[in-house]
């Protein structure tokens, strides 16, 4: 691997490697072993893929549910409680927001939805990316989107700019 496309995945891992763990927290109990297993596929790789974010995404929601599934497998056969799921975020007692009601709605939300708000918010990626992510259209991630964004609004009792 050349010292340039190393430095550039190292810039990547510190830009959106925090993202990238919250989106694989939805799919598996160790997101950091898929983050690292993207990772390396990554690094074996002789040229960095046309759209960097969306393949990292792909590759780890792949690498998180790949996890799972062996997890499942491995529970059955030895019949034994799998790993219980982190909480989505840290406590933070200067937030504003209490971080266990947040993380029980982000749960309340379906699947589909869960990824297109975690994806969008923490993983920054555009409507286009999250059609291609999820397989649906850009106008469909962005209707849900903004479906959720505004059960949010009303759980919290938030109203932000113009619209209560």
């Amino acid at each position: 691997m050349s010292w340039n496309y190393e430095r550039e995945i190292r810039s990547f891992v510190e830009q959106y490697g925090s993202a990238l763990l919250l989106y694989a927290r939805q799919y598996c109990s160790n997101p950091d072993d898929a983050l690292q297993e993207a990772l390396i596929d990554l690094a074996r790789r002789d040229t960095l893929p046309d759209n960097l974010l969306s393949w990292m995404y792909r590759v780890v929601k792949n690498k998180a549910m790949n996890q799972t599934r062996a997890d499942k497998r491995r529970s059955s056969h030895q019949a034994v409680v799998g790993l219980a799921n982190d909480g989505w975020f840290e406590e933070d007692p200067a937030a504003l927001l209490d971080a266990k009601e947040v993380a029980e709605w982000i749960c309340d939300l379906s699947p589909l939805e869960r990824e297109i708000v975690t994806s969008r918010i923490w993983g920054d990626l555009t409507f286009e990316q999250i059609a291609e992510l999820t397989d649906t259209s850009a106008s469909t991630a962005f209707r849900l989107f903004t479906k959720s964004v505004e059960q949010f609004r009303k759980r919290f009792h938030l109203h932000l700019g113009d619209k209560p």
